[in-house]
């Protein structure tokens, strides 16, 4: 091969591979350039997602806004109804009232009758509570009176503002013909603390001192000094639904050994709003540590009646 060939096909190769470089060059050039546009939509979604995400944030901390604005609108419009409501103008007005009762008999080889009856009145203004009952049971059993008793209760509460502490005073008269005394008085009077205030639950604990006086041929008739400790409590379960519990210990200041409880709890359930009908199901308890010769020391009652307010 003679050297003018050599020279030849040298150049042809230098040619060829100069323009396979070329050829690279341009390929690489454009990896480059996609490289850049491809990360450009992730970054895009990254932002949205952020921005969707800050959104979501400040429509609920809106929300939660609004929510608890709607609260506090409640409570400022119930204060102001507590606050707007005029009390009575006259001791006799501005009362709410309920009458019950229940009967049970039965007739055949064995007679019995069973009633009881139940009237109840309240009045409520912003410097006291006034409640009033009166309540009747009677029974009979073989055509022969096994149960007759009557009690009636005034008792009134003064506040002190919006003060959780206030002064009650309370009366009683009873009525048993099947107990070692026949008529009893009593009256107490001393400071109540509201444990519990709400619309939904209602817990009173009382404290009080007074006189109690005995009735009839077998009776301690003699005038026995006594503490009144005691609670009032009621819970609503729904609007219809009422649970209650009152409970008075009086022992006697002469001898703390003697001593008398009563217990009254139950359960009330409005049938008919518009007819306001309740049904009330519950149970009395009293108990006294010195009954008498002959008498028990309990004496349990458990009822059902239907009743009426107004």
């Amino acid at each position: 091969m003679t050297r003018s060939t050599l020279t030849a096909a040298a150049a042809l190769v230098a040619i060829a591979g100069a323009g396979l470089a070329r050829a690279e060059a341009p390929a690489a050039a454009t990896t480059d350039a996609l490289a850049p546009a491809l990360t450009v939509p992730s970054l895009a979604l990254s932002i949205q997602d952020g921005a969707q995400a800050e959104a979501l944030a400040a429509a609920a901390a809106e929300a939660r806004a609004k929510a608890d604005a709607a609260d506090a609108d409640a409570d400022a419009a119930e204060a102001a109804a507590k606050a707007a409501k005029v009390d009575p103008d006259s001791f006799w007005s501005g009362w709410d009232g309920s009458i019950e009762a229940g009967l049970n008999g039965s007739d055949g080889n064995s007679e019995n009758f069973n009633i009881r009856a139940e009237a109840r009145a309240k009045r409520v203004t912003k410097a006291m509570e006034t409640s009033a009952s009166l309540r009747y049971l009677y029974a009979t059993s073989d055509g022969d009176s096994s149960r007759h008793r009557a009690d009636a209760e005034l008792r009134n509460d003064w506040n002190f503002g919006e003060s959780p502490w206030g002064i009650f005073a309370l009366v009683r008269g009873e009525y048993d013909e099947f107990q070692s005394w026949k008529y009893r008085t009593s009256a107490f009077v001393g400071p109540f603390y509201r444990a519990i205030d709400t619309d939904r639950t209602k817990l009173r604990l009382r404290a009080g001192v007074g006189l109690t006086k005995e009735y009839g041929k077998q009776a301690r008739n003699e005038i026995i000094p006594e503490l009144n400790l005691g609670f009032d409590f009621e819970h609503k379960l729904t609007d219809r639904q009422r649970l209650y519990w009152n409970f008075d210990y009086y022992p006697s200041l002469e001898n703390f050994s003697e001593f008398r409880i009563d217990t009254r709890a139950g359960w009330e359930i409005t049938i008919d709003p518009e007819a306001n009908l309740f049904l009330r199901l519950g149970v009395e308890d009293r108990y006294n540590s010195e009954p008498g010769a002959g008498k028990k020391r309990n004496d349990l009652d458990y009822f059902a009646t239907i009743g009426w307010r107004f």
